[in-house]
């Protein structure tokens, strides 16, 4: 008899993603250099901070983390994949890291980009064509994605697709949320590394401010650091540092600039800032580019608390210089800095609208490889953080990201782990029953209190639910089948509670017939 194998899990059905919720949809794993270090470093703002991990993004937990307040959890290839997902019961910091190096060759291709949460995701993205690669992850099944209006791809729940070499303005939009990365290398992915999220269409804004570029100190180098924006729209009026320009969706402008910028416009635009040096290599001799990208946060996204995650101090053969750009978007804006974010305020600044603050490792010796940087304020703020790395006094690798702000209050909660998404039953004779049973565990801070368990889908009734939950630490919901007829059968278990990722849902799968001998 022929089994039909439904995954009908909890990310299918639709308006259930999460604001907790992460994707990590390029993950470089190119062999040949001298040492690759491609992961994700995830920073914890709150206390209790409970963190599920899916590499196969099956529905299944692979991995289980709590973090405190201000610790850091790194996670390496191979274990991490493209498609990643990662739920956690309180916002967190994501962001990726790539360093790819060849000691006597070229030294340190290396960039990062900022992971949001599910919130942060949509359906209409515009990018500006100018990377030689595109990664685009899909957060439901049956997700249809189209390019410049016609439809493309069609991608299920985690699934990633690679566009390579586009040359041109390009319109992405799709039916369901969406990821979007845009990843640059050089023919020898020594040079010219660079990589950074594009924020969908609902995300951007009309005002941007722009830092000054990071100081360098490379040889013979030639500028072209830029400013790169797209019109969203027909009609945008554009200002950059006073210069007037007008632009059709899809146009597209490059303002090359080093010093702080302002940018306004009447209609929301996508800014991408691109700091660009054309440099001789130390230690190669080429020429190569040294290059880091982010993209603008726009006012409109601007938050009050941020976490920028660790830096380095200096050494004796040289230092990597951590460097973190603040933008005040309100006048009277105290700006508290936390250097361990152990609650304990080590400096703070008095910035008015417009103005920037720059900080770098070296002005707090306890902001380091072992402490996180958390930064609140009482109005509005940007926040950059970039890194150019150093060794005798001569620039090499360089990467920057965007940090997005800190929501939510990390007030407690409970959390609820599944063991498992999926219960199969396989063949079970008509007449007979077969148990199965899925394990229900609070990894919350707070009581988890279980309001419904209830099993729908078009063949519910040949499936009950043996036993009851009573809200505790960990407790088994025994589901059993018992088909009433020959066929394949199939439903989900509702299970309704009082944690962020309700109403979670166990996927059912039985098949009416004779069982095989040994059963």
């Amino acid at each position: 008899m022929r089994k039909l194998i439904l995954f009908l899990i909890i990310f299918s059905i639709p308006n259930l993603l999460l604001p907790f919720e992460y994707w990590v949809p390029y993950v470089d794993t190119v062999p040949g250099a001298s040492g690759i270090r491609s992961s994700i470093f995830i920073h914890a703002f709150f206390d209790g901070t409970n963190i599920d991990v899916d590499f196969n993004h099956d529905g299944i937990v692979d991995a289980n983390y709590t973090l405190q307040k201000g610790e850091e959890l790194e996670i390496f290839i191979p274990d991490l994949i493209e498609g990643t997902n990662i739920i956690s019961n309180n916002t967190i910091c994501i962001h990726y890291y790539y360093s790819h190096y060849h000691h006597g060759l070229y030294e340190d291709g290396d960039f990062q980009y900022v992971i949001p949460s599910g919130e942060d995701l949509g359906t209409d993205y515009w990018y500006s064509g100018n990377e030689t690669s595109l990664s685009i992850l899909s957060t439901e099944n049956n997700n249809s994605i189209s390019i410049n209006g016609v439809p493309q791809y069609t991608l299920n729940r985690g699934d990633i697709q690679h566009i390579y070499n586009i040359t041109q303005p390009t319109h992405i939009t799709s039916t369901k949320k969406i990821m979007v990365v845009a990843v640059n290398y050089a023919a020898d992915r020594y040079g010219n590394t660079y990589a950074y999220t594009i924020l969908p269409n609902n995300r951007l804004g009309t005002f941007y401010y722009v830092p000054a570029e990071h100081g360098y100190n490379y040889n013979n180098d030639t500028n072209y650091s830029r400013i790169e924006v797209i019109a969203t729209q027909n009609g945008t009026n554009l200002n950059i540092a006073g210069n007037n320009y007008f632009l059709n969706a899809g146009d597209t402008l490059r303002y090359f600039t080093t010093t702080e910028t302002v940018i306004q416009s009447n209609k929301p635009i996508l800014a991408i800032y691109i700091s660009d040096i054309y440099a001789q290599d130390p230690w190669a001799g080429g020429y190569r580019h040294y290059t880091y990208a982010f993209p603008l946060v726009p006012s409109s996204v601007a938050g009050n608390k941020y976490n920028v995650g660790k830096a380095r101090q200096p050494s004796s053969h040289g230092w990597p210089m951590y460097l973190i750009m603040i933008a005040s978007l309100e006048n009277s804006n105290t700006i508290a800095l936390d250097a361990e974010s152990d609650g304990t305020v080590d400096s703070t600044i008095i910035l008015q609208k417009g103005e920037y603050a720059y900080i770098s490792e070296t002005d707090f010796q306890n902001w380091n490889d072992q402490n996180n940087m958390s930064i609140e304020s009482t109005g509005k703020i940007q926040v950059i953080k970039t890194r150019r790395g150093w060794w005798s006094n001569i620039s090499e690798s360089t990467n920057a990201r965007a940090v997005l702000p800190v929501t939510g209050t990390g007030t407690s909660q409970p959390f609820l782990y599944l063991s498992n998404n999926f219960l199969n039953f396989g063949a079970v004779s008509p007449g007979n029953h077969t148990d199965l049973s899925v394990t229900l565990t609070n990894t919350g801070n707070a009581n988890l209190t279980i309001s419904s368990t209830n099993v729908f889908g078009p063949n519910a009734s040949d499936f009950s639910i043996a036993s009851t939950l009573t809200p505790s630490a960990s407790k088994n919901i025994t589901v059993r089948f018992s088909p009433q007829s020959s066929g394949s059968k199939t439903a989900y278990l509702i299970i309704t509670s009082n944690t962020p990722s309700s109403p979670d849902t166990v996927a059912l799968l039985g098949t009416g017939g004779t069982q095989p001998q040994g059963l």
